[in-house]
């Protein structure tokens, strides 16, 4: 396996010029606080194409809403707990915001740039780039029970004077999704993970989040599709899943999960695929994947499902990766799930060294490599 240029995909970059983003109700996510206890979810509202709209990263911090919110509005305090973040230079403004100047140090080099940080009256944090206008806002909303539910709101555009971003974009537009989540994480698990050791630090006890009622994913997949990022206790990945609906018959879906040997002909990162062995429990077949900062050879076991399809990786590049399609029906839309773990980690020495300085990257990288196989699915079902 061959692995290029990571450590650009490692700092949170907000873009969206002047428009405004668009909330979901507080009280609709509060209710998700169970869930989160033990992964992230995020909401993706993209163009047809694939490219982000507006962005929605949803987690749970063990500590009240003031104790949360204090940890995002200090930036100058973020070297004590974002891994390889050297500096954080804060001044305060006339008007009562911050500018703050960062810079990250990686193996494979040094990134910065500047951010305006201002704390409205309502509580939430808004922050903008200096450089391109970019834009994220931070809701702190009260679980029921006990904890806060961190709402990032954004809107996120690579930048285009960096060229392996452009390739990468250029290769499928849904990438850009993919690299807006997984630099999103790296902030806001480091923020979960601060928020909680303060409140522990100041005896602040946390009681469990209860459900009052049970969360409606409808409205939610009315607005994009679902990313759901799990855990492991320690902190690893565990898998993801990508939740979307899907505008196209059933049969038609699962024609295209089982058929790896077409994905090269919409999934532009899929190279090649040929099945080596089939029969009426599944089949074997080979995939190489090119997606510009890596490049993967691997066979795969099929096994089909009444309603899906389940891969596991059973030779070359990444040995254990799995890759599940479930599909069901939802009148005239299908609604597509797929759960995976692509085993990123295991691939080559220069990821697991980039993981191994920031392991919140493969929670990351493996929600984009998710997000761009979705999307490929549901343009070819939609015939787009």
């Amino acid at each position: 396996m061959r692995a290029r240029t990571l450590g650009l995909l490692l700092w949170p970059l907000w873009t969206g010029a002047d428009e405004a983003l668009v909330p979901l109700p507080a009280t609709e996510l509060s209710r998700l606080a169970p869930l989160l206890v033990h992964s992230e979810m995020a909401v993706l509202e993209t163009s047809p194409e694939g490219r982000p709209r507006q962005l929605l990263l949803l987690a749970y911090a063990a500590a009240p809403p003031e104790v949360t919110r204090e940890v995002v509005i200090h930036p100058e305090r973020y070297p004590r707990f974002v891994r390889n973040l050297s500096k954080s230079e804060v001044t305060r403004q006339a008007d009562g915001s911050l500018v703050s100047h960062w810079e990250m140090k990686l193996p494979i080099g040094h990134f910065g740039g500047a951010y305006r940080l201002r704390l409205e009256s309502s509580g939430a944090v808004d922050i903008r780039s200096l450089a391109r206008d970019n834009h994220s806002r931070w809701e702190f909303l009260p679980a029921i029970g006990g904890g806060t539910v961190i709402a990032e709101y954004m809107h996120y555009q690579a930048p285009k004077q960096n060229l392996i971003l452009q390739r990468l974009i250029s290769r499928d537009p849904a990438n850009e999704t993919g690299m807006a989540l997984a630099t999103a994480l790296v902030l806001a698990k480091s923020v979960l993970a601060e928020a909680q050791r303060q409140a522990q630090a100041r005896g602040v006890r946390t009681a469990e989040p209860v459900a009052a009622k049970e969360p409606d994913f409808h409205s939610l997949l009315s607005r994009g599709a679902l990313a759901i990022i799990r855990s492991t206790p320690t902190g690893g990945l565990r898998d993801v899943s990508i939740v979307k609906r899907v505008r196209a018959p059933l049969p038609r879906l699962l024609e295209l999960v089982r058929s790896p040997d077409r994905w090269p002909s919409f999934i532009r990162s899929v190279t090649a695929a040929k099945v080596i062995e089939r029969n009426a429990q599944g089949m074997v077949y080979e995939m190489e994947v090119d997606g510009v900062i890596l490049s993967v050879q691997t066979r795969y076991r099929m096994q089909h499902l009444p309603e899906g399809a389940d891969s596991l990786g059973i030779g070359g590049d990444l040995i254990g990766a799995r890759m599940r399609w479930d599909l069901q029906r939802e009148g005239e839309e299908t609604l597509v799930t797929l759960r995976a773990n692509h085993q990123l980690g295991e691939s080559s020495f220069l990821l697991r060294a980039m993981i191994g300085y920031e392991p919140l990257f493969e929670h990351g990288a493996n929600v984009g490599v998710s997000v761009v196989a979705t999307e490929a699915i549901a343009r070819q079902a939609m015939g787009k």
